[in-house]
């Protein structure tokens, strides 16, 4: 069997207690998929599909999930194309089967939570559908191993829905006793036991109009009691209003009784409401138990959230709860905590009919299979960028704070999640978020600082002019206050980008003016030898180091006179600022600043090492490779730092790296500024290579760079990915190329300049496009970002590369060290709001 281990997962390192249910987070797993290919037909005459598709009669162009399923760090052997359906860059689509070991396993060890409650349903236990009981149980047989083999447990969890309530005892009577017994499931070291007692897990009972009678359920608890050695622990999965009898749950009140005095824990239904619900619940439970002998562990449901289709009804609105991110599963796992629950069930691992997985799944709508786009979701649909795995992650990190007993904070861990590849284990991100976010101070600087931002004002040169920040160190406190505040999104919900945007330019300013930058962006850990450099430059040279295991690019900037090193602190500790704080595939991620030591004349900033390198040396060495999608790629990019509010200045080819999976991603913001509508910048750095540069640009002295200056560069990147030679090459000399520009006469695509051979192969749409960016009426006419990024997607462009890449977007920066006097900030803001107040005093004297 293949190795099923993802390279920078994180897993867990301490095998899972089988002992006992306390201290855990368990996930649904359902195990429901087959493929065909994936092992004997599940019975004859069946086509392969199972719950991927109507399995009588499955349609290749309509897949029955409302999430599709990203595969991009499977193996080959895991993976079963689906004929005929591809996605809308006419990729082929694969599925994966439950019943592939290396897939089971795969997801068995991920992401650390502890295991599985593995879904029997008993309508398949019926007479006549014994291939699906086969079915079950070769599942079963997949989970044991794979939590044998990584130390994880596993339970058996039984749902009676659609079966009639006189089968039931029957039914399940005889299938515990043939899998406990005749399969020996209980003599698995890891099936998950409380004081000895196996656990053994309930749904379906007490639901409205289910049909069932709190007698029935009590002689079905006697019956596994009694023929399990040693007796049972028994989980039910309750309705949601299972306290009051009302909505989905059944109305007799006897069922209430039967809950808390038969059943050794109850797991409540997903709910919206779960903060309310979840208090309500632990204090009903407690006073209903006052005074008795007895214990009832109190296990809540949490979920991501709703991404469900409509292809079910095609009427019903199943999207309500929106995932947020994560951060509505974020707030469950807090809100349990924080009543103190030990142990939480999770829904759901692999369902991705009912949009429910934690799973990895489709990052963008483009990668769904066509035409099915319409009819599916996938995680940007609620606007956030995120990776595959991107709720695996967040359960990783709630099963980590689970194990040790750790509060988990309210604040959403946005860093932490993104640079989760990082980290050996998770607990030492967890101190420090108790140490540093649940604290009252903290929260009352958050406060007090967005009781200004309502009030709108301007605090960057108020705060440093009033001598708010007069020492170092009030600096430096206060940047990395304002950065832990970007960094984990405690920001106002009804004006969160507003906030986002202000905050940002706030501590933006500060750091240029005070020239410091957040204690977080810089690295003491990196190694490398910047003796040997691998290429070298005007601006300094690039060496290859090592953080944290993994190759980086160490970029060392040389700094010569004092001068020039406090410009470039100025300059730079704002552009660290704003890298620290973008997160895109196609954006090479910034992973901070090293400085080898303090007599070195030396600033290396750290990235990502590409091996592909640049787009000059990729197309050098693939000359075949399809340059459309390269394209496609960097137009995708500079939209994101368009929308950022960022102009590169300086884009062309060998600014543009290349990432293990083929794709592009821009690099090099040396002179890259950001358009702040309310702080206005006095320097411009540089206007870019000459070649490249916009004729208003290189005809204009002072002229900065800007989001139309950035369109005619990437008109330039086209011409130059297109056909392997620089824009303007037939031009000697720069100051040849200006005074064509003075005139009006030239773009790369002229005849004057390029020759029949250079241009007749470009497709024509293409260069009706970069015409457009040629346009020297730059303002009125040159395609806007966004509008590129449409045009290539309209192109329905083949792209064969995989969906995944091993290149993360971002990285965890925190640094446990860092601290922050809370109360300084606090009394710094406060002189902040104080000067506002006089200063407003003062215009409406001078105004009497």
């Amino acid at each position: 069997m293949e190795n099923p281990r993802t390279a920078g997962v994180f897993t867990l390192r301490r095998r899972s207690d089988p002992s006992t249910i306390q201290n855990k987070l368990l996930v649904q797993y359902l195990g429901w998929y087959s493929c065909p290919g994936d092992g004997e037909p599940i019975r004859p005459g069946h086509k392969g599909w199972l719950q991927w598709f109507d399995h009588q009669n499955p349609d290749m162009k309509q897949p029955r999930v409302a999430l599709f399923p990203d595969v991009s760090s499977y193996s080959p052997s895991e993976l079963y194309p689906v004929p005929g359906l591809t996605t809308s860059a006419n990729q082929q689509t694969h599925l994966f089967s439950s019943r592939n070991p290396t897939t089971v396993q795969r997801r068995v060890y991920q992401h650390g939570v502890d295991g599985a409650l593995i879904r029997r349903w008993a309508v398949d236990l019926l007479v006549g559908q014994e291939h699906l009981k086969n079915f079950a149980d070769e599942v079963l047989d997949r989970v044991r191993t794979a939590t044998e083999k990584e130390g994880r447990v596993f339970a058996i969890q039984y749902n009676v829905v659609n079966v009639p309530a006189d089968r039931i005892a029957v039914i399940l009577e005889q299938d515990w006793e043939k899998i406990a017994h005749e399969k020996g499931v209980l003599s698995s070291p890891n099936y998950l036991r409380e004081n000895g007692k196996p656990v053994i897990a309930l749904a379906g009972f007490g639901w409205r109009n289910a049909g069932h009678t709190p007698a029935l359920v009590r002689s079905i608890l006697g019956m596994f009691r009694r023929i399990t050695p040693g007796g049972a622990y028994i989980m039910t999965y309750v309705p949601t209003h299972w306290r009051t009898s009302g909505g989905n749950a059944d109305p007799n009140p006897e069922f209430i009784d039967l809950w808390l005095d038969e059943f050794d824990s109850i797991c409540p239904n997903i709910s919206s409401i779960h903060g309310e619900r979840m208090k309500a619940d632990v204090e009903f439970i407690r006073k209903r138990l006052e005074g008795k002998q007895r214990v009832v562990d109190y296990i809540p449901s949490v979920y991501a959230g709703e991404s469900r289709s409509t292809w079910r009804t095609g009427k019903e609105d199943w999207n309500k709860v929106k995932r947020n991110g994560g951060r509505f599963l974020w707030d469950q796992f807090h809100n349990a905590t924080k009543f103190g629950v030990r142990t939480m069930y999770a829904i759901s691992w692999d369902d991705y009919s009912d949009g429910l997985t934690l799973m990895p799944a489709v990052t963008r709508k483009t990668f769904l299979p066509r035409p099915y786009e319409s009819e599916s979701m996938s995680l940007d649909e609620d606007d956030h960028n995120l990776p595959p795995d991107w709720y695996m992650r967040i359960c990783g990190l709630a099963a980590e704070a689970l194990h040790t007993g750790t509060p988990i904070p309210e604040t959403f861990p946005l860093k932490g999640l993104e640079g989760y590849w990082f980290g050996n284990t998770l607990s030492g991100y967890l101190q420090g978020i108790d140490c540093l976010f649940l604290v009252e101070d903290y929260n009352a600087c958050v406060t007090l600082l967005f009781s200004i931002f309502t009030q709108e004002v301007t605090l960057g040169r108020r705060i440093v002019t009033f001598g708010g920040l007069s020492a170092h160190d009030d600096v430096q406190h206060m940047v990395d206050f304002l950065n832990q505040v970007l960094d984990n999104g405690t920001l106002p919900k009804d004006h969160s980008e507003k906030a986002r945007k202000w905050v940002l330019s706030l501590l933006s300013k500060i750091a240029k003016s005070a020239q410091v930058f957040p204690g977080c962006c810089q690295l003491c850990d990196v190694q490398c030898d910047l003796t040997s450099p691998l290429n070298e430059g005007g601006f300094g040279y690039i060496c290859k180091g090592i953080y944290r295991d993994r190759a980086v690019c160490v970029k060392a900037v040389r700094l010569y006179q004092r001068q020039d090193c406090t410009q470039y602190l100025r300059a730079q500790a704002k552009e660290f600022v704003l890298l620290a704080h973008l997160s895109h595939p196609n954006v090479v991620p910034f992973y901070g600043v090293w400085l080898p030591d303090e007599k070195s004349a030396k600033i290396c900033i750290v990235s990502p090492w590409m091996s592909n390198g640049d787009l000059v040396k990729f197309m050098s060495v693939y000359p075949d490779v399809d340059r459309l999608p390269l394209l496609s790629d960097v137009s995708t990019g500079l939209d994101y730092l368009h929308k950022s509010s960022i102009v590169h200045a300086d884009l062309k080819a060998s600014n543009v790296l290349v990432s293990d999976a083929g794709r592009a991603m821009i690099a090099d913001f040396g002179i890259s500024h950001v358009v702040l509508t309310r702080l206005k910048t006095t320097t411009l750095v540089s206007t870019g290579t000459p070649y490249w540069t916009a004729p208003e640009l290189a005809t204009q002295p002072g002229a900065r760079p800007t989001f139309e200056s950035d369109i005619w560069s990437f008109g330039c990147l086209a011409f130059e990915v297109l056909t392997d030679k620089a824009p303007f090459y037939s031009f000697n000399r720069p100051p040849q190329l200006l005074v064509a520009f003075v005139q009006r006469k030239v773009t790369p695509l002229s005849s004057s300049v390029s020759s029949p051979e250079d241009t007749n192969h470009i497709d024509i749409r293409v260069r009706k496009l970069m015409e457009r960016c040629f346009n020297y009426l730059a303002d009125a006419h040159r395609p806007k970002s966004g509008e590129i990024v449409q045009f290539f997607a309209d192109l329905n462009i083949p792209d064969n590369r995989p969906l995944g890449d091993s290149t993360p977007i971002a990285t965890h920066r925190a640094r446990t060290d860092i601290q922050i006097d809370y109360q300084r900030v606090y009394k710094l803001l406060e002189l902040v709001e104080e000067n506002m107040h006089d200063s407003k005093k003062t215009v409406e004297d001078e105004k009497k």
